[in-house]
């Protein structure tokens, strides 16, 4: 990985996580907590899970007034002797996380962030940026590496991604079904994405400009005539909408730790995956 990547001066990691959660209840579910071996809320966990990125140079969160405290939490957190990151280390990574305002939507607050790294490195333009929703705190840190390792070895954008698997159905405005949707070639979009940073970049200020509505990333580079592969993801990597979701994350997460402190080798394999 690293030899693959010594090419590149800079990875960037941005987490958009200035969104109001209207889905979830009239509470912010990225202040939920979700960790509670760590005491992590569910920022606080992909923020953990980004600076554990060894090749990451810079994470970039896209903040509303509350999250910017989420560094906080992490600093506090008392890091077990046997863990793989020191408290030494803890407190170096979290000197690589920086905190930009968001905007309105998701695109301006990516954009926000993408802007603050051009001021602050100049000769960024073809470097890699990978970009992770706040609420999807249930991937391991080998699964992104995994994604980098894909994505440098086709050197095209690249989204994490699910084949569909249920039936999907057009329905009318009276909640009538009108027909059946074929499923082949279609695919459930994750993240992380990762993108060349001058592709993403101008790709997201021509669909800005043009007053575009995007839901993420890989569709604003489809607008701008750019290519973006997909890479399969992984089904426990859900994205926290309702509460529901937060129950289900839980179970995931701890489910992942035990297999984790048990030193038993978790599954991974796209073929049997699927």
């Amino acid at each position: 990985m690293n030899e693959k990547y010594s090419k590149n001066k800079y990875l960037s990691f941005i987490i958009p996580a200035a969104g109001k959660s209207t889905r979830f209840n009239q509470k912010n579910k990225i202040f939920e907590k979700i960790d509670y071996d760590n005491n992590f809320d569910v920022l606080q966990s992909v923020i953990y899970l980004a600076i554990s990125i060894g090749i990451v140079r810079k994470v970039i969160v896209g903040y509303n007034k509350n999250s910017k405290q989420a560094t906080d939490g992490i600093r506090a957190h008392s890091v077990d002797p046997s863990d793989e990151i020191t408290n030494e280390e803890l407190i170096n990574n979290l000197k690589k996380v920086d905190f930009v305002e968001g905007g309105s939507s998701r695109q301006e607050t990516v954009f926000n962030c993408l802007k603050y790294l051009k001021n602050q490195n100049k000769d960024i333009s073809d470097d890699w940026v990978i970009i992770h929703d706040a609420a999807r705190p249930c991937l391991l840190v080998y699964d992104i590496l995994e994604f980098i390792n894909k994505t440098l070895d086709c050197n095209i954008s690249s989204i994490m991604a699910l084949p569909l698997v249920d039936t999907l159905k057009k329905v009318n405005e009276d909640k009538i079904i009108e027909e059946t949707i074929p499923r082949e070639n279609l695919w459930v979009a994750q993240t992380p994405q990762m993108f060349k940073f001058n592709v993403v970049f101008s790709s997201l200020k021509y669909c800005i400009e043009n007053k575009l509505q995007i839901t993420d990333e890989s569709q604003a580079i489809e607008l701008n005539g750019h290519k973006c592969r997909v890479h399969y993801g992984r089904p426990y990597n859900i994205k926290i909408t309702h509460e529901m979701d937060m129950t289900v994350a839980k179970c995931i997460i701890n489910h992942i730790e035990r297999y984790i402190l048990e030193d038993v080798e978790f599954n991974t394999n796209e073929d049997q995956i699927w």
